[in-house]
């Protein structure tokens, strides 16, 4: 009798670097794991079976479309499986999946369906006082004064820099 390899996800950490995801699960055997995600929702589709002689009605299996995959970092078999999503778009949700293989064998088991959100919070390189929404605004250093934004009598001088093609 041949035994199918199966492993089971552990733990799963995500963090973000700007707008990347490295997400790393952690499996009970040694494997090598493909992540497969999709920016679509999956669907879930009802359907009944049939338990000693009796119809039940919470059967249900899950349609993940349009998905891509990436292998882990990592070579061969490992407790550890590291993967690197760059380029999320502002507030982008993905939803993800680990399928892979114990000893070269392809295994039946995989994950359960996870999602990641990104909400672009990273992105924010300066924040502008009239879109500040926390409490207390935050503490400016005065960089540059342009002409519009001047109170005193007599204007600044200034030199061009740079000109912008929507300025000119």
């Amino acid at each position: 009798m041949t035994i199918i390899p199966r492993w089971a996800p552990l733990d799963i950490q995500q963090t973000w670097d700007a707008n990347t995801a490295t997400i790393v699960l952690t499996t009970n055997v040694p494997c090598h794991l493909w992540l497969y995600y999709t920016t679509k929702q999956p669907w879930v589709h009802r359907q009944t079976r049939i338990v000693r002689g009796l119809t039940v009605p919470w059967d249900a299996y899950w349609c993940f479309v349009i998905w891509q995959k990436n292998e882990q970092l990592e070579p061969d078999d490992t407790l550890t499986h590291t993967f690197i999503k760059p380029d999320w778009k502002y507030c982008e949700t993905r939803w993800f999946c680990f399928r892979g293989t114990v000893e070269g064998q392809l295994s039946p088991s995989d994950s359960p369906i996870f999602s990641k959100h990104y909400d672009g919070k990273y992105l924010k390189a300066f924040i502008e006082p009239w879109t500040w929404l926390g409490v207390e605004p935050p503490e400016f250093t005065l960089h540059f004064t342009e002409p519009w934004t001047w109170l005193g009598v007599d204007p600044p001088e200034f030199t061009l820099h740079f000109n912008e093609l929507w300025s000119s």
